[in-house]
């Protein structure tokens, strides 16, 4: 995928540098012609104005031209207006006497009487050239510049590969020619190709864009199956315990004299029992995150006060919290607790909240619940001085899958399913839940839900 993104992109490139070079070669070629073009017109002009300087001579000229080559009668035409000037630059042979002394000054002063950037600038707008330019005269037997419109652009105009021999029709060649440059022609080039630059551009842009969304896919769905493979592995091991323990209570049971020692007898049932309690929390757990992936989970909406809901958690908590040495705090601040909500997800949800603070606390839990009101909801916070989260695992904890990683991985149970499932039923409730916690300085879940208006 990577080599063909690099190809795509490579050939859109190449097109672009070849577009480029087209463009600079037609337009270099275009303005060749345009020089040319501008020479014979100066040229003309020169002839032109040469001729009406000399009023004898141009009386000559007219007198030539007017009179018929054989009588003296002018011509008159009533029907045909004839253009003067182009008769009289036909009759170059008569003024060739007065041209070749005009001929003899400096090229400087040849030029003078013209405006040389208007009739070049002409000639290029004629075959649609519009770049801004500099032109400057060249000598080229010294190599050295004459004039230059600009004197920063003198070195550029000297080696300039569009210049023009100016006067191309004088009896003696001249050694002075006419150079161009276009100091902003990358910019003029870009310009004329904008459309096409920027469907190049956008082509290159969607190119990336999707190789980014399926690299980023790619590294998405190689997580999930890792994090898929350790669910498996952490499911195999947390069935396979219970298991174990309920295969064995239940050989044991089949000797005549444990079943004679009631005491015995009643340990064992109640690993059994405990046991099958476990495997049966785990199988509703996954149901219920089942039941979210394919969002059809229903709610039953009721008012709920919230201070109850806290207090069957605590309960059905408590034991393992005593068990484990631990103890558990209750301070209802909020004088305000009823919601509008689902009792049994809600009961579900601060059971996984204490199951967790209880498990993640090294010796003795030592738990905090504590309500407030806020304007419009009542804010739920249950701390414990635990192992703690590092910060960079915060924004992951509420993913499907996800477990913390500690240094063995099963001496926490969990299939890091149970937060997942907090965050997607406050979702559904309109609530928040965030995380407060750093490593080895315990946690504080904060779960926000609106009252009931």
């Amino acid at each position: 995928m990577t080599i063909a993104m690099i190809s795509l992109i490579a050939v859109q490139m190449y097109w672009i540098n070849s577009a480029f070079s087209i463009k600079n070669e037609e337009l270099l070629r275009t303005a060749s012609i345009a020089l040319q073009s501008f020479a014979l017109k100066l040229e003309k002009q020169e002839t032109l104005q040469a001729i009406k300087s000399s009023k004898e001579l141009h009386k000559n000229i007219k007198d030539s031209v007017f009179k018929s080559p054989r009588s003296n009668q002018r011509y008159t035409t009533n029907n045909q207006k004839i253009n003067k000037e182009s008769k009289i630059l036909e009759s170059n042979d008569i003024a060739e006497s007065y041209l070749i002394a005009l001929k003899s000054e400096g090229i400087i002063k040849r030029i003078s009487d013209y405006n040389i950037h208007k009739i070049i600038q002409s000639e290029f707008s004629k075959l649609g050239i519009l770049a801004p330019f500099y032109w400057g005269l060249v000598d080229t037997k010294k190599s050295n510049i004459v004039y230059a419109e600009h004197s920063v652009f003198s070195e550029e105009l000297i080696h300039s590969m569009l210049y023009v021999q100016l006067f191309p029709h004088d009896i003696l060649a001249s050694n002075y020619r006419l150079s161009v440059i276009f100091p902003e022609i990358q910019a003029y080039i870009i310009d004329s190709l904008s459309i096409f630059l920027l469907g190049s551009a956008a082509c290159i842009l969607l190119i990336m864009g999707i190789f980014s969304i399926s690299i980023s896919s790619l590294l998405k769905q190689k997580k999930l199956s890792k994090m898929k493979a350790d669910f498996i592995d952490n499911m195999t091991h947390e069935f396979q315990t219970p298991l174990a323990t309920i295969s064995l209570a239940s050989e044991a049971l089949r000797d005549q004299e444990i079943l004679e020692s009631e005491l015995t007898r009643n340990r064992f049932l109640d690993a059994i029992h405990k046991e099958n309690s476990r495997l049966s929390k785990h199988v509703d757990l996954i149901l219920q995150i089942a039941t979210l992936e394919d969002k059809s989970i229903p709610l039953i909406l009721e008012s709920v006060n919230m201070h109850e809901i806290l207090e069957i958690a605590i309960d059905k908590q408590l034991i393992n919290i005593r068990n484990k040495g631990g103890k558990i705090n209750s301070v209802f601040l909020a004088n305000h607790s009823t919601i509008h909500g689902d009792s049994h997800h809600l009961f579900n949800v601060f059971t996984n909240l204490l199951d967790n603070a209880c498990k993640f606390s090294k010796d003795f839990p030592d738990i905090t619940i504590k309500t407030e009101n806020t304007k419009f909801d009542i804010l739920i916070q249950i701390s414990d001085k635990g192992i703690g989260i590092k910060k960079e695992d915060h924004k992951k904890i509420f993913d499907r899958f996800y477990r913390v990683i500690t240094s063995n991985r099963h001496d926490v149970k969990g299939f890091g399913l149970g937060l997942s499932y907090v965050h997607s039923i406050v979702t559904m409730h309109k609530g928040s839940v965030s995380i407060q916690s750093h490593a080895k300085n315990g946690s504080t879940f904060s779960v926000k839900l609106p009252l009931e208006q």
